[in-house]
């Protein structure tokens, strides 16, 4: 698969295709979502909230729960999340440094801007029609480095001891996301501390 194919408006799970909402805002909002799930905690309050969270996920994909294990639908729309297949780096290098350097919800102006000024496709408020998902991320992808977003998002991987650059990168750093976890301890020690 790739982009001389339509992509699917569709997701398949355990051998069945269910039509989705395929375009890029409603998975800009599942993007969102995803950044709402608490890995770093397994108890079972966190379980059940992660559990909300992927129900909503599949709402908003398929538009209803569908009759699949939740695990089995929510690992087909993680695959689906990420756009066309890629080619797999098999060197071994770990390139990735595991650090979020953009956030789809926080950074989307910029992209959409880039993506209009690159290509004249403008997926603003003003968009009436669907845009694919896929489409969507291939036109992030391949944004030239003359973009604003992409020097943001280049100052945000810096890691070198310049001390402009430094300065810049705690400017556009991304607001930190708080797990549901984190974010009930600080409500419980503000309780202890503000609210006695």
């Amino acid at each position: 698969m790739n982009i001389l194919n339509s992509p699917p408006e569709y997701i398949e799970v355990n051998n069945t295709k269910y039509p989705i909402d395929w375009d890029y805002k409603k998975w800009l909002k599942i993007s969102g979502k995803l950044n709402e799930l608490d890995c770093s905690s397994d108890d079972e309050k966190t379980s059940c909230e992660n559990i909300m969270v992927i129900a909503e996920m599949i709402v908003l994909v398929f538009g209803k729960l569908i009759d699949e294990p939740y695990n089995d639908t929510f690992k087909a729309m993680l695959e689906f999340y990420k756009g066309y297949p890629e080619q797999e780096n098999n060197s071994g290098s770990g390139s990735g440094s595991g650090k979020r350097l953009f956030d789809f919800n926080h950074d989307i102006n910029y992209i959409i801007i880039a993506i209009r000024n690159q290509t004249g496709i403008d997926l603003s408020h003003r968009r009436k029609e669907p845009f694919h998902w896929w489409d969507f991320l291939i036109e992030f992808k391949t944004l030239e480095d003359r973009h604003y977003i992409c020097k943001i998002i280049g100052y945000r991987g810096y890691e070198g001891d310049d001390k402009e650059l430094k300065r810049l990168k705690n400017l556009y750093a991304l607001p930190e996301n708080l797990t549901k976890t984190q974010q009930r301890i600080i409500e419980e020690l503000d309780d202890i501390f503000y609210n006695s």
